[in-house]
């Protein structure tokens, strides 16, 4: 996921080719080594194996200021040095379509949509370059064990402008996870107001549904009943530039969590950040509480989580960024007694030069400590690679 998320990541470079309007296709290719400590993601009995990756990817479409059409796909393929019964021509595969439309100065159309298909599920709960859209407070961050599953995401969106100092913004995203008998599905509408009430502060207003629905099926029908829940929270909030550099923002409000066979649960929706931008980089760091699904793990998960991140450009070929993150989930309307919190701990680290305009180098570095009750299962992935992507308008 990190060779696909990277060589996708090349392909949005924007570069002078795609300053102008035109299609556009943008053939990549992404090869790898990387030596990975816990293969299998097991708390115990860990191994570990040197992979060769192998990501071709070819992104085409159309790209212009009011009008924006793209679709990509890419597959990885993966040779394991000492579990050869792992090697395989289609270890993942990923695709995406973005689309944007600008009819009005004040009127924006937006629709991102995703497939991956994957052997290993807990790539999408992790965060992604290739899955922009999804934002890193929006991931659980979750270690599951290897089985084939199947990520679907729907994400139409609308955005107003009322007058120049108020816009609304509605949100509706489908999101599935398919795997292990385990079926999960999440609607999410979200109605956003912000106002600028000085050239300094701006308000915020946002609404919140959320809906929850897993199935099981073969040996887990009988011992994982399905569940189905409702979520509803507002929140109020603000954002506050200092100065030029420094900027932070906070949302909070009450949410309401109904499920099938429970109590309603109260509970708070929030998120905070504090961003720094300075001469070479970005930094920034941040705090939410919400609700998420992810792969491998039936219902919805209350989720805490810590998340910073550094970005630094020391010269325009070299770009380096660190995100450490601490993520906190618990299953909702089960007892901690039988559903213990799990606690995830990760570094995601990386090194990229531009050695031509169409080749860089790589290297990578993600670290994952999930720890739940008296289960540690620890993971270090250290990826080296060369990425190619080259974009090439046709007309």
């Amino acid at each position: 996921m990190i060779a696909v998320g990277l060589s996708i990541g090349l392909l949005e470079r924007p570069g002078c080719a795609l300053a102008q309007a035109g299609y556009y296709v943008t053939p990549a290719f992404s090869l790898s080594e990387s030596y990975d400590d816990n293969v299998f993601l097991t708390s115990s009995n860990r191994q570990d194996d040197f992979i060769s990756r192998f990501t071709p990817a070819l992104k085409a479409g159309y790209r212009s200021a009011p009008f924006t059409l793209l679709g990509g796909y890419s597959f990885r393929s993966a040779v394991y040095a000492e579990h050869p019964l792992l090697n395989t021509a289609v270890e993942s595969q990923l695709g995406s379509l973005e689309l944007a439309y600008r009819p009005t100065e004040i009127l924006t159309l937006g629709l991102d949509g995703a497939y991956s298909r994957t052997s290993i599920p807990s790539e999408l709960n992790q965060p992604s370059p290739a899955l922009p859209f999804i934002p890193v407070q929006a991931t659980t961050g979750i270690l599951t064990a290897r089985v084939t599953t199947d990520f679907y995401s729907l994400t139409p969106s609308i955005a107003y402008s009322f007058d120049v100092l108020t816009r609304g913004k509605a949100i509706f995203s489908y999101v599935v996870f398919e795997g292990g008998g385990i079926s999960t599905t999440t609607q999410n509408v979200t109605l956003q107001l912000d106002r600028d009430l000085t050239p300094r502060d701006t308000a915020l207003l946002k609404t919140y549904y959320r809906h929850f629905e897993t199935t099981t099926s073969g040996s887990l029908a009988s011992s994982l009943p399905s569940t189905s829940s409702d979520s509803y929270a507002g929140t109020a909030g603000w954002r506050h530039r200092f100065t030029a550099q420094l900027d932070a923002s906070v949302e909070a409000g009450p949410r309401v969590t109904e499920g099938t066979g429970s109590p309603s649960r109260v509970d708070a929706e929030t998120v905070a950040t504090v961003s720094w931008h300075f001469e070479l980089g970005t930094a920034s760091l941040g705090y939410t509480r919400t609700e998420l699904t992810a792969a491998g793990v039936g219902g919805a998960l209350r989720s805490d989580s810590v998340f910073a991140s550094v970005t630094v450009d020391p010269s325009r070929f070299l770009h380096l960024s660190v995100t450490p993150r601490w993520v906190q989930n618990t299953q909702e309307g089960t007892a901690a007694s039988t559903t213990p919190t799990t606690t995830i701990y990760a570094v995601d680290a990386s090194a990229t030069y531009q050695l031509t305009r169409w080749l860089s180098a790589r290297l990578a570095y993600f670290y994952a400590s999930e720890q739940a009750g008296r289960l540690d299962i620890p993971h270090s992935l250290v990826t080296i690679g060369l990425d190619f992507g080259y974009p090439e308008r046709v007309y």
